[in-house]
């Protein structure tokens, strides 16, 4: 009876650990997919902010004529 106790407890330890495992794994992935997001949203920050300069530019070129 103990001995089925016992290995009961450590099946319930190894799922539980088991657990744990996969939970610091998916918050790894999010917290890549996070840093991926953010990466991706300062380039396109940086494209907006080329291109809003490229306007102005052309505008103020259209104006001069």
């Amino acid at each position: 009876m103990q001995s089925d106790f016992m290995q009961r407890q450590y099946e319930i330890s190894r799922q539980l650990i088991g657990c744990m495992t996969t939970d610091v794994e998916y918050q790894r992935q999010l917290a890549d997919l996070a840093h991926h997001y953010e990466h991706k949203l300062a380039q396109r920050d940086r494209q907006i902010s080329k291109l809003e300069s490229t306007i102005q530019a052309m505008k103020a070129l259209s104006g001069a004529y």
